[in-house]
């Protein structure tokens, strides 16, 4: 994923047709072409869609499935991959002179026919396709998955959109602000894990990430803020003029019409999306998966995981609203100085104009208020805090010894920044909260057996999920 936002790639076209995609899907339902659609349109209220996105050499394979619109096919597929990888590359400015908008490499003959037309350039130049909008998660897994087949894994996200505003209560907000944490923790947990087997890998990478960090107090603040405006009718930027009237200093993408919020690892709640339209009353919410990466198993899961959950309902997770969060503004009350010089020269960390994340705030984030909210009798609960708390002290005194290390020139800043790295993920699998979290999330999905109903319509076989 690159640093720039998927919203910021898309046509507002794909969105909107978020919103329209159950329409032919019942039509064809009509005439008996896609029984299966219909079925989930009508129990579920909800639509899917798919996103990918390839750096430059992952490409290759793409070549078979797209051509510049100035050759015919046998043209195209006549040069090696080698030739025409050679092309796209060489030609990029002529093939996408403008960004984000569909450009001039179209589908061959021999695509699916559930890719888009035409491929979409981001501002990075990196190569996108933006997949169908699916009434079925069945249909969507199958495209997707044919897709990695034929071209090989690239960076993924998915939306999952509910049709009925009436489903909507605030604990979407508690859900999104759990699976920021569940899915970082997650994430530390299994990179340190790698680490161990390959000691040159380092994890917390995308503690760094402008936009695939966690949660901070102000994130935190507009997602309670849009959401209780969507439960009022109101659209989502009803909000921004008092948030940017109070924090006039934040990242410039606040300023472009999109949620400052959703710049996270968090399954997202969204309404500025979907066919909704800017302070009118939503019509539509969903969810955006954009913490799965590379993985197309993780991707699955979260789309199954929130489609599940739209089912269920989110009540059980109003109570994570209550988690505190943490802000840069609080770096220096919460280190040392030789720790805050040592994180400064590692990365420009806590100053007033560096807009990435506070990396090493994630330690100092009141995960023991886990402890009230995962539904644990009160001995497990006491323990909880205690794990927490003992996980905290020894991430600081790991970063004391580091600190001193540095302070005597014993380690480079590259080098602290990886020892920083790892003691944060040290930190994140000390807490002992994944397997905690992990069980009340089952809890909630598995209130029924998971179920599939396969129908067949048109040559295609549909697994949906009730």
């Amino acid at each position: 994923m690159s640093g720039t936002t998927t919203w910021m790639r898309l046509p507002m076209a794909w969105f909107l047709a978020l919103g329209l995609a159950a329409a032919p899907a019942l039509a064809k339902a009509e005439k008996g072409e896609n029984k299966c659609a219909k079925e989930f349109v009508e129990r579920g209220k909800k639509t899917f869609g798919f996103e990918v996105e390839y750096v430059p050499k992952e490409t290759t394979l793409l070549w078979n499935y797209y051509r510049p619109d100035t050759m015919t096919d046998s043209d195209w597929l006549d040069m090696t991959l080698e030739q025409r990888n050679k092309y796209a590359d060489d030609h990029k400015a002529e093939l996408a002179p403008v960004k984000r908008q569909p450009c001039h490499m179209i589908r061959t003959l021999v695509a699916p026919a559930f890719l888009p037309e035409r491929l979409i350039m981001d501002e990075t130049e990196n190569w996108e396709i933006i997949g169908p909008i699916s009434g079925s998660y069945g249909e969507l897994e199958a495209q997707i998955k044919t897709l990695e087949k034929l071209v090989g894994p690239g960076s993924y996200q998915a939306h999952v959109v509910n049709w009925d505003m009436t489903k909507l209560e605030i604990g979407v907000a508690g859900y999104t602000l759990f699976s920021a944490d569940l899915l970082a923790l997650r994430k530390l947990t299994s990179q340190l894990e790698r680490m161990d087997k390959t000691p040159g890998q380092v994890p917390g990478a995308f503690l760094l990430h402008n936009f695939l960090s966690v949660f901070n107090s102000v994130k935190k603040e507009m997602l309670l803020a849009v959401v209780k405006a969507n439960l009022a009718h109101f659209g989502w930027n009803t909000v921004v003029a008092d948030f940017a009237k109070r924090y006039p200093g934040l990242h410039e993408a606040w300023r472009e019409d999109r949620p400052y919020y959703k710049y996270t690892l968090a399954n997202t709640y969204r309404t500025d999306i979907y066919g909704n339209e800017g302070a009118s009353p939503p019509v539509r919410w969903g969810f955006e998966v954009r913490g799965a990466h590379k993985s197309l198993d993780t991707l699955l899961i979260e789309v199954k995981a929130i489609a599940r959950l739209m089912r269920n309902g989110f009540h059980g997770f109003r109570k994570f609203t209550e988690i505190g969060a943490t802000d840069v503004a609080q770096f220096d009350e919460n280190f040392s100085e030789p720790i805050r010089k040592m994180a400064r020269a590692a990365i420009a960390v806590g100053e007033a104009d560096d807009p990435k994340p506070n990396y090493l705030m994630f330690i100092m984030r009141p995960f023991e208020q886990y402890a009230d909210t995962l539904g644990l009798d009160e001995e497990a609960a006491s323990a909880a805090r205690l794990e927490v708390l003992k996980a905290r002290t020894e991430a600081l005194e790991t970063l004391s010894a580091l600190a001193e290390r540095f302070e005597k020139k014993e380690i480079d800043a590259p080098t602290a920044k990886k020892e920083i790295l790892i003691a944060v993920a040290k930190f994140a699998k000390g807490l002992q909260l994944l397997e905690k979290m992990e069980d009340f999330l089952k809890k909630h999905l598995a209130d029924e057996p998971y179920t599939e109903v396969r129908v067949w319509g048109r040559g295609a076989n549909y697994h949906v999920v009730y």
